[in-house]
């Protein structure tokens, strides 16, 4: 077994989540708002946990690979992970 520290940096994460947001803006359709017009804090609010744990996924992918790659290593499974605040 081989352990792996890969750190991001919440600036970082919160970065990309703006960034997808941003993206989003203007296609989100919302009951109550006109098509293109929903805040951008109204969708943070209600789609932000799932786009916070896709970019999180991603960013996890990403390094596992990187790592595997630069150790030219072969995982037997998938990585588990341990969150560290």
């Amino acid at each position: 077994m081989r352990v792996y520290d890969v750190v991001v940096p919440a600036s970082e994460l919160e970065q990309k989540l703006k960034a997808k947001l941003a993206e989003v803006q203007p296609r989100v359709r919302i009951n109550g708002f006109r098509p293109g017009k929903v805040p951008v804090a109204h969708i943070r609010k209600v789609y932000g946990p799932s786009m916070m744990q896709d970019i999180i996924n991603e960013a996890v992918q990403s390094s596992t690979r990187e790592s595997l790659d630069k150790t030219k290593a072969r995982p037997a499974s998938e990585p588990t992970l341990d969150w560290k605040s």
